[in-house]
């Protein structure tokens, strides 16, 4: 028969002691408490900031467009930065309003193994392709087509700096 050692067999006993009492740590938890709190802590206040973050990067986006210089290339690039880190403290949320009408997928089409994005933007961009420039139009289109990688390319990609000196990616634009 094998002899076990007292110290292997109080080592196996406090194991067991700590996995029961881990047990009991766990169906202690008051799930509605964290849920709550995950709500009011982070996902509200992180969306806020993404709003403001989106809101933000639009004005520059639109300064650009209209008065194209290297400052407002880089102050766009700047507000882009602060947009993708303010979404990416709440792009692990894919529950509630973000699933509705493909709201997550046209904000952020990802990953895309096949580059379907870069591919449609390039595109949109060689054909000078005017729907591309409007809201509207432009939410009918792919959602690969929207978003943060769309832009993404458009302010990084080839091209992108000729944004500060008034060329147009798309008449109008």
């Amino acid at each position: 028969m094998l002899a076990i050692s007292r110290e292997v067999a109080c080592f196996a006993l406090a194991a067991t002691m700590l996995c029961a009492s881990a047990t009991v740590a766990q169906t202690e938890a008051d799930h509605a408490a964290i849920a709550r709190a995950a709500l009011t802590e982070v996902i509200r206040p992180g969306y806020a900031a993404f709003g403001e973050a989106t809101s933000a990067l639009s004005g520059k986006v639109d300064t650009l467009c209209k008065q194209p210089s290297d400052v407002a290339l880089k102050e766009a690039r700047n507000a882009f930065a602060t947009t993708v880190d303010a979404w990416s403290k709440v792009e692990i949320f894919r529950f509630g309003p973000i699933n509705e009408d493909h709201r997550f997928d046209r904000l952020f089409y990802w990953p895309d193994p096949k580059s379907i994005g870069l591919k449609q933007v390039q595109d949109a961009l060689a054909h000078r392709d005017q729907a591309a420039t409007l809201p509207y139009e432009l939410s009918k289109k792919s959602v690969a087509l929207q978003g943060l990688p769309a832009l993404e390319y458009l302010l990084y990609g080839d091209g992108g700096d000729a944004l500060a000196k008034g060329h147009q990616a798309v008449d109008g634009t």
